[in-house]
């Protein structure tokens, strides 16, 4: 044990087709695909037709939210964006995981990385479709056409008018610090809280502040994760003008037929502890975290594009940093996109890390159950990552009819393998 590892002690989620972390593995252990075109209740709040591929993983019932629980009045509560809502949710399921009776007035730390903020977008939108609306009624024409027409047109306005009026919860409901501060003020925690966007590694980037928060003992426990709701269509068609989202319908990360991504939705927290006292605690203990580290690509192909070199250093850095043996390694929970070049630079990137490594590394992407949750979808590979150590047993990734054959994946000197079916431990595996 080191001075530096840090305790999983506690878990909670919500992604496409599972409400727990029980739900969740029966999806990825049993290789389930969770995609679906857009749910209907959306499509009748927002105009989905401009999309070219109507499709993606979504949440049941987003906006379910018992607010008398949390002693949150009505107003504010329809006011609080969801994703505040479900991360609230999750604090406390994550605590009563890790078998904690309290945690209000405590040194906690909340870290969540999140990059959406498509509820704001709908109460603006809102407001502007208001104005129109209103605009439309006072028009002289509109009092020239027939008593019929005037009717039915006001009956479509009417639809049009169904806003949520602002009001003085309207900030603080859809700021994205609140994603976290709305927990520290609930149970009044008293630890650092922020809310971060780095992107893809948003939620991953939250776990790492968190560790960091913790070995320098700014706190004495922490929640980390992310969330990641699609709610309009704007995501969809920035996605799909940028040309990353699949044209075949399918995430298959690492096969020979990827050809994009499909978004995700989802939300997932861990409750962290240094290890030395969640073991004084007696605290249950889900899995340690023994490094992580940040760093940036700076120039590359892209904006967008990853840089091997970037991702090779920053490889390098952490299992030099943490005196880590690569070759401890059984499982690699990737990013796994399934875009060509994003996945042959995570494939080139790992062949080079691993070169020396002997024993067999599976490799595998949640993305494949549940699409890419952006601000989140660090904290779904990750809380797959530890239900497969707690489980004993490797999930499968689908990848369609074949796995990339240029990668040679199945050479000697580096036997990776993308399992198609749940394979199983035969020992304590350690991830990457």
């Amino acid at each position: 044990m080191k001075k530096s590892d840090i305790a999983i002690i506690g878990i909670s989620c919500r992604f496409p087709g599972a409400n727990d972390i029980e739900e969740f593995w029966d999806v990825v252990s049993k290789g389930k695909n969770n995609f679906t075109g857009i749910p209907k209740e959306r499509q009748e709040q927002f105009d989905f037709s401009l999309l070219r591929n109507p499709r993606g993983a979504f949440l049941g019932n987003p906006f379910h939210f018992d607010n008398t629980w949390f002693k949150i009045g009505t107003e504010e509560a329809i006011s609080m964006d969801p994703q505040q809502r479900i991360m609230l949710e999750l604090a406390v399921e994550a605590k009563e995981s890790a078998c904690i009776k309290d945690i209000k007035d405590k040194n906690i730390g909340v870290f969540i990385g999140a990059n959406q903020r498509a509820y704001a977008e709908n109460l603006t939108t809102s407001l502007y479709k208001r104005q129109v609306t209103d605009r439309v009624r006072q028009l002289e024409s509109i009092r020239k056409i027939s008593r019929d027409i005037k009717e039915e047109l006001f009956a479509e306005l009417e639809k049009i008018d169904q806003s949520i009026p602002l009001n003085s919860s309207s900030i603080t409901g859809n700021i994205s610090n609140m994603i976290a501060c709305r927990i520290s003020h609930e149970f009044n925690l008293t630890g650092p809280s922020l809310t971060t966007d780095t992107a893809c590694s948003s939620s991953l980037i939250a776990v790492h502040l968190a560790c960091e928060s913790l070995s320098g003992k700014e706190c004495n426990m922490a929640f980390a994760g992310g969330v990641n709701l699609n709610l309009t269509p704007s995501i969809f068609l920035m996605m799909e003008a940028a040309q990353v989202i699949s044209s075949s319908g399918k995430c298959i990360p690492f096969s020979n037929n990827s050809d994009g991504i499909l978004l995700g939705e989802g939300a997932g927290l861990v409750l962290l502890k240094r290890l030395e006292d969640a073991i004084k605690d007696g605290d249950p203990i889900w899995s340690v975290i023994k490094g992580s580290g940040m760093n940036n690509d700076g120039h590359s192909l892209g904006i967008m594009t990853p840089s091997w070199k970037g991702q090779l250093s920053l490889l390098q850095s952490v299992y030099s940093r943490f005196d880590y043996d690569p070759g401890k390694i059984s499982m690699i929970e990737a990013h796994g996109t399934s875009t060509p070049i994003g996945d042959s630079i995570e494939i080139t990137v790992l062949q080079r890390f691993f070169s020396n490594h002997k024993n067999q590394l599976s490799i595998g992407s949640v993305k494949s159950n549940i699409g890419h949750l952006l601000g989140a979808s660090g904290i779904a590979g990750l809380i797959k990552a530890i239900l497969s150590i707690k489980k004993m047993k490797f999930p499968p990734s689908i990848v369609g009819t074949s796995v990339n054959p240029k990668w040679n994946l199945e050479n000697l000197d580096l036997r990776f393998r993308i399992l198609l079916k749940i394979g199983k431990m035969d020992k304590f595996v350690q991830l990457g």
